[in-house]
Parts: C-alpha cells; sequence; structure tokens
C-alpha cells in the first residue's frame, strides 16, 4: 500500500467528507475508489475498442436474424 500526501482546498475537502459520510465510507476509501475509477477508465475504453475491432458483423447479424420481430424495439436496427 503506498502513501501520498496531496493539498485539498477546505470546501472540496468539506465536499468530500459529507459524501464519503454519504456512502457510508471512510474518506480513505472515498478518495481510493475515486482514483480507481478513473485511472481504470481509459484501459476500459481500449479493452472496448479492440475487442469492436474484432468483430464479426456477419456473425452479429445472423444472430440478430433469430431474434423474433415482435421482440425488436424500434430504433435498435443496424443502420445499413
Amino acid at each position: 500500500m503506498s502513501e501520498y500526501i496531496i493539498d485539498i482546498p477546505d470546501e472540496i475537502m468539506q465536499q468530500a467528507k459529507t459524501l464519503a459520510q454519504q456512502k457510508q465510507m471512510s474518506l480513505n476509501q472515498f478518495f481510493a475508489s475515486l482514483i480507481t475509477e478513473n485511472s481504470m477508465q481509459p484501459v476500459d475504453n481500449s479493452l472496448i475498442q479492440q475487442r469492436a475491432k474484432n468483430a464479426n458483423i456477419a456473425m452479429f447479424q445472423s444472430v440478430l436474424k433469430k431474434i423474433p420481430v415482435h421482440q425488436r424495439i424500434s430504433g435498435d436496427e443496424i443502420p445499413r
């Protein structure tokens, strides 16, 4: 586990304390969760982009054709 000291404006610290209390978390857990959420975002996006490159549209469309017409929702169609 690492420690890092940062300067936070009093107003922001008070907001963080309030939010942490509302979420029933310690201030340390609250900050750790914020850092985790924000640091993982680029990783998640790159994974999705990589998987999209490997997508097989023909296979996807064949699976969609198996869904009965009455279950489709307007607006969910693939543009052609």
